[in-house]
């Protein structure tokens, strides 16, 4: 099928272009199932590049595949994957701001989180990129600010590095040092609960990412975005009387609501249950599409005699 192009504009002699597809539905038609999709081979093909350079701007081109799979080996998970196609970061647009929506952050206690990033045109020799971690609106980032790691410090972030949580990936084939124009980085953003690093807050639903470029000029283009963070699933059961509460002789009613509530940072899905050893049967509401959402509640009854 074909897939719609970003064309930057106002480049002499060049022109950029980015383009993003959703390759979920043709990734089942893969024989062998997952695993053959994950440990494949793959190539692309009709990519229009030039050889050379103009205006400083070097010539490049090139692909990725970012593929997300389950493994019951691991722990739970929330992933998200948010395209970023049409940015560009140059001269006359020095700062390129995203507002990422959708997180959720556990809500109590220290958690593990990592961002990855997919860019190109990053060059290891011009400095002044930034990549910023930032919080558009009160408590979903601690300590907001520049990010750095081992490989990628806070002044050259974009240095067509292939890392990850700031050790370069060697398992690859080729394996440059200086990947010619793509970063593909995954950083650390876990919530530690101390330390001054840029990192998620509790309750985290939304962060803004900052990309900018300083004295050096770097040019480059943000085209994909990943979050993973910890899930968490966790039910709250408040038990209150709803008729009945004054009794006087053996053989009064005594009537019963249980309200379930979801506390954790991840849908609960199946048959919604209560066992009261007081009770002989507690009958519960179940939610919309047996899927209890972050947040959301349902009501259970029962009565002792």
């Amino acid at each position: 099928s074909t897939i719609p192009v970003n064309t930057f504009t106002g480049y002499t002699n060049k022109e950029p272009y980015t383009a993003m597809a959703d390759l979920s539905n043709a990734a089942s038609g893969f024989s062998g199932g997952l695993s053959s999709i994950v440990s494949g081979t793959y190539s692309a093909g009709n990519l229009n590049t030039l050889n050379g350079s103009a205006d400083g701007l070097g010539y490049y081109g090139g692909w990725a595949l970012i593929v997300v799979y389950q493994d019951s080996t691991l722990p739970y998970r929330r992933l998200s994957v948010y395209d970023t196609t049409n940015m560009v970061v140059d001269s006359t647009n020095t700062t390129a701001n995203v507002t990422v929506t959708g997180l959720l952050a556990p809500t109590s206690g220290a958690f593990t989180a990592h961002m990855g990033a997919l860019v190109w045109e990053g060059d290891n020799t011009l400095v002044g990129d930034q990549f910023s971690l930032l919080d558009p609106a009160s408590g979903n980032v601690v300590n907001p600010g520049p990010l750095s790691d081992a490989l990628s410090p806070n002044n050259n972030f974009w240095n067509g590095g292939i890392t990850y949580l700031g050790a370069d990936v060697t398992t690859r084939n080729p394996d440059y040092p200086n990947n010619l124009g793509i970063d593909l980085k995954m950083v650390d953003i876990s919530n530690t609960g101390s330390g001054t690093k840029p990192q998620l807050a509790n309750n985290a639903t939304q962060v803004k990412l900052s990309f900018t470029t300083g004295a050096g000029g770097d040019v480059y283009y943000p085209q994909a975005l990943v979050f993973v963070t910890d899930e968490r699933p966790a039910l709250q059961l408040t038990k209150t009387i709803t008729a009945g509460g004054t009794y006087s002789a053996v053989g009064n009613t005594i009537s019963y609501s249980y309200t379930v509530k979801n506390i954790g940072n991840v849908a609960l899905t199946g048959t919604l249950t209560v066992a009261d050893n007081k009770i002989g049967t507690v009958t519960c509401t179940q939610p919309p599409g047996g899927s209890l959402a972050t947040g959301a509640s349902t009501t259970c009854t029962g009565t002792y005699t």
